[in-house]
């Protein structure tokens, strides 16, 4: 007989999605920062906050699987890396990805001019999510948070989760 998995309502879902989302407008934003250091410092902080996000996010989602998340541990050519966390076929989930990143470098001078800050040197962090459940009444969610910093300016990116609804989503 197939195990039971007890899976959160949807009200509950979205009551973490609205903490979430207060939670990531903390993050310290400086518009004009007066030295690398003090940049450094916040880039540094968002990313130990979307680490401890992916964390969290990981162990909850393993309660509910029954089982341990995989994780790879990548390196940029040009600069930091990352941790990539995946289940698959599980009970619940499809396929879920919780994803961290921290990398730097340089950036092409036609992008660089594009994103305001001065220079081309530049750190960006962030947490993505893809979630497919098994069940087609639950949404999948892809979310992405992205903290960049360029030169002297900080700049916090937040994407909404989009989740295809079920009326929506096709099985083959």
């Amino acid at each position: 007989m197939p195990r039971q998995v007890k899976i959160p309502l949807m009200n509950q879902i979205q009551n973490l999605q609205s903490r979430n989302r207060l939670i990531i407008s903390e993050i310290p934003i400086r518009q004009q920062v007066g030295n690398v250091a003090m940049k450094d410092f916040e880039v540094s902080s968002a990313a130990d906050f979307f680490r401890t996000v992916q964390e969290n996010i990981v162990r909850r989602l393993e309660m509910y699987e029954g089982t341990l998340f995989g994780e790879d541990q990548w390196k940029r050519d040009g600069g930091g890396g990352g941790i990539t966390k995946v289940i698959q076929d599980g009970l619940v989930f499809e396929k879920a990805g919780v994803n961290f990143s921290w990398v730097h470098g340089d950036m092409g001078e036609d992008f660089a001019g594009q994103m305001p800050g001065n220079g081309t040197s530049f750190q960006a962090t962030g947490i993505s999510l893809v979630l497919h459940p098994r069940n087609p009444k639950i949404p999948t969610v892809h979310a992405n948070f992205r903290y960049i910093a360029k030169g002297n300016r900080s700049v916090r990116r937040r994407c909404r989760s989009h989740p295809i609804l079920p009326k929506n989503r096709r099985h083959h």
